[in-house]
């Protein structure tokens, strides 16, 4: 039977505030490999006065995504070698670096939505992915089993 959405609450605007941003940025790692902005996540961590103005960008770039300004989407991709002949393209593996904006931009809207969701009751018992403190797949796989064997 399917459960009405009458009672779920609508999410909010995200507002963006200082201490989203040392919430997010103190998770990453220091000297990450950077994307086209050359900037690593040391000094977001350590250029504290800039966290309030950043705030208050990500917030105006989430009301009006045409101020978004299109350089900080744009990445460099490595082709990383795997085994095998180093002449065959299969044998290598893409990474895209981004910039540290747009990944500390995307970290912060995802706990936004998660925390909502979390709050609104919004995700399946089931869901293993994506999940905080979930071995996701692993888990999924492990309860099959068993289910199985049962």
């Amino acid at each position: 039977m399917e459960e009405s959405t009458n009672d779920y609450q609508e999410m909010v605007d995200i507002q963006i505030e200082e201490n989203d941003i040392k919430s997010c940025i103190v998770k990453t790692s220091n000297w990450k490999a950077t994307g086209l902005d050359k900037i690593h996540n040391f000094w977001l961590k350590h250029l504290t006065c800039i966290h309030s103005l950043l705030a208050k960008f990500f917030t105006n770039v989430l009301r009006d995504p045409d101020e978004f300004p299109e350089f900080l989407a744009q990445g460099i991709t490595y082709l990383l070698p795997k085994k095998g002949d180093m002449k065959d393209p299969k044998n290598y593996r893409p990474i895209t670096c981004l910039s540290v904006f747009y990944k500390l931009l995307t970290a912060i809207v995802h706990k936004k939505i998660y925390e909502h969701c979390q709050l609104n009751n919004l995700i399946a018992v089931e869901q293993k992915g994506c999940i905080k403190n979930s071995l996701g797949c692993k888990e999924q796989l492990t309860i099959d089993v068993v289910v199985e064997n049962y």
